[in-house]
């Protein structure tokens, strides 16, 4: 079970480690953006600066926990519900106020980007059950009509309504049970 990156993640992994992996659960996502090759060169450009000239910063501290939440919500539009459950599980406590615990690094250029036929590869090996919850209103509402939803064939689609991070707010429940009835079936 992976939501977002996570369920990048967690296909890929599914994929390449096929035995251990009984079935798939993504929420609001799936696979990357098809990559462009004719962008290799630029995409290793930045991911060179990034990886080797790019000095780390210091996180940005805050007074309190509120003003994290509403800069997360003014820099990504994200619903203030969900901003309050991440901002209380990504911050830390430190001199002065509270910081982002995460890593800086998940911000620079990834060196390996998937072409489309890579993701057809990677979705076509895929054997094993799978059930995807695409939010109208998030990652996986881009790509629900994409050709890749027929690359994995046993791959099941709900779309529910809301946001990216709508497994976290007041369709988690109705999100939830969904998931319980695809682990029990036959």
């Amino acid at each position: 079970l992976g939501p977002s990156r996570g369920a990048v993640i967690a296909t890929l992994m599914a994929a390449i480690e096929a035995p251990a992996v009984s079935s798939l659960v993504l929420l609001d996502g799936m696979i990357p953006p098809p990559f462009d090759e004719a962008d290799t060169v630029r995409q290793l450009r930045s991911f060179a600066h990034d990886y080797g000239r790019r000095a780390p910063r210091a996180a940005r501290v805050f007074a309190m926990p509120g003003d994290a939440v509403e800069a997360r919500c003014k820099a990504t539009g994200i619903d203030r519900a969900a901003a309050e459950m991440l901002v209380a599980r990504g911050i830390e406590q430190v001199d002065g106020g509270f910081r982002w615990c995460t890593d800086a690094r998940l911000r620079y250029a990834s060196a390996l980007k998937f072409g489309q036929e890579h993701l057809r590869h990677v979705l076509g090996a895929l054997e094993l059950p799978g059930l995807l919850i695409a939010a109208s209103e998030g990652n996986a509402g881009r790509f629900a009509d994409h050709p890749a939803m027929a690359w994995y064939g046993a791959l099941e689609v709900v779309r529910v309504a809301g946001c990216h991070h709508c497994h976290m707010l007041a369709q988690a429940d109705e999100i939830a049970a969904r998931i319980l009835k695809f682990w029990r079936a036959p």
